[in-house]
């Protein structure tokens, strides 16, 4: 009961007085550190209500890694997306988080890497792509993109992509 009533009191006191979200987003992590995951899972996710929230991207990624290791997959995947879109992201790093050990095998988690790992095409390659046979030139060579941390694997190519998490594979075709 009065854990209830220290959240309400501490609840009410950041709606009176905001933390600036810098030392908000410490608070969150230190919260994590603790392992008090579902008290940061909240407080991190409430900054990321709005697209304009200042560390939306920061606050969207703590909310990731307390999901994760809460072990709730569903809130890990949807706020690490949020986090890619967001801000840049260095997949290694995101893919070596201890946090996300137990998502290395999620066939989403790796296709979410996949997606934030690969080039952003430009608007003229779609342009190239009708020009007329006759003034075609060879092919180029299909780009092919390859991610890895600890056991799990991504390539992915113009066939496809390609998973391997220990002694699995998965390939999905295009």
């Amino acid at each position: 009961m009065l854990s209830a009533c220290d959240q309400v009191r501490t609840r009410l006191g950041e709606l009176i007085s905001p933390e600036p979200p810098a030392q908000a987003l410490q608070a969150v992590d230190r919260l994590i550190d603790e392992g008090k995951f579902q008290e940061a899972k909240d407080k991190a996710a409430s900054r990321t209500q709005k697209a304009d929230a200042p560390l939306r991207g920061q606050f969207a990624m703590s909310a990731a890694r307390a999901s994760a290791f809460k072990g709730d997959t569903e809130d890990a995947l949807r706020y690490l997306a949020l986090a890619f879109d967001s801000m840049p992201l260095n997949t290694d790093e995101v893919m070596s988080e201890p946090a996300f050990r137990s998502l290395q095998t999620n066939i989403r988690f790796l296709q979410l890497i996949t997606q934030a790992s690969a080039p952003a095409q430009s608007p003229a390659a779609p342009q190239a792509a009708k020009a007329p046979a006759a003034q075609a030139t060879a092919p180029a060579p299909s780009p092919v993109l390859e991610v890895g941390a600890g056991s799990a694997q991504i390539r992915q190519d113009s066939k496809g992509t390609e998973v391997r998490a220990g002694d699995v594979v998965v390939r999905l075709p295009n």
